[in-house]
C-alpha cells in the first residue's frame, strides 16, 4: 500500500502544471549557477526537499 501511494503521489506530480511550472523556473534559475558544484549541490538540496515533501505527504495519508 505504501509504495502504491507514493507511486501515485509521483505520478500525480508528473501531471501537475504548477509544480511542473515551479520545479522548471527552479532548474532554469539553476542553469544559471557558474559554479558547478554549487549547482550540483543546490539541485541536490532541492531533490532531498522534495523528496521529503513526497514521503511527508504519504505519511499524511496514512494517518
Amino acid at each position: 500500500m505504501k509504495n502504491k501511494t507514493l507511486y501515485l503521489i509521483r505520478e500525480q506530480k508528473k501531471k501537475d502544471e504548477k509544480y511542473l511550472f515551479e520545479l522548471q523556473k527552479f532548474l532554469d534559475t539553476a542553469e544559471n549557477i557558474k559554479d558547478e558544484e554549487f549547482k550540483k549541490r543546490i539541485i541536490s538540496q532541492m531533490l532531498k526537499c522534495d523528496e521529503a515533501l513526497t514521503l511527508l505527504i504519504e505519511k499524511l495519508l496514512h494517518k
